[in-house]
């Protein structure tokens, strides 16, 4: 446990309490995320002297609101218009949450002179599991297999048929990119 004598923690309390005398430098809103928790990107954002507002439980037109008045906006999948872009006066940033900016209009952000970005390596390894499961699901058609042995009941109505027997992939080949 830390205690309040901790004489090694005392240049961070100091600048700790210089930061919470002074008001934020910059607003950073980040309208929707679905995580249970946005640590570091409120230490991130808290260490640069700016403020990270949370809209994760807000209706959408309050956060759009707070977002007037911030200068950076970080978002997932909301859908950012011309009509969106062009009420975020303050705005230096928009931040997709993920690979690509397919969700916001860039021309529009362009025009209003606001940067924007994503994250290239945003779940990449997730991602890649995801879609060789996928084939392997495929290859052993194993939803069909189940919506056809399935019941409602619950009940299996199999015919002494298997999803998969050994060697059955043997001599197989997929192709992975």
């Amino acid at each position: 446990m830390i205690g309040a004598n901790d004489d090694h923690l005392t240049p961070f309390r100091s600048m700790h309490n210089a930061k919470s005398n002074n008001a934020a430098k910059f607003k950073v809103v980040l309208i929707e995320h679905g995580y249970a928790a946005i640590t570091p990107e409120r230490e991130i954002i808290s260490a640069a002297g700016g403020e990270l507002i949370d809209g994760e439980n807000l209706p959408l037109e309050d956060v759009l609101r707070l977002c007037e008045q911030a200068e950076g906006i970080l978002v997932r999948r909301l859908q950012m218009t011309e009509a969106i872009i062009k009420r975020l006066r303050r705005c230096k940033v928009i931040l997709r949450y993920g690979v690509g900016t397919d969700n916001v209009d860039v021309d529009a952000a362009t025009e209003a002179n606001i940067i924007v970005g994503h994250v290239p390596v945003y779940c990449v390894d997730e991602v890649s599991v995801h879609a060789i499961a996928l084939l392997l699901a495929a290859v052993r058609k194993v939803v069909s297999t189940h919506q056809r042995w399935s019941r409602a009941d619950g009940t299996c109505i199999a015919r002494n048929r298997f999803i998969a027997w050994p060697g059955a992939l043997s001599g197989s080949s997929a192709l992975a990119i």
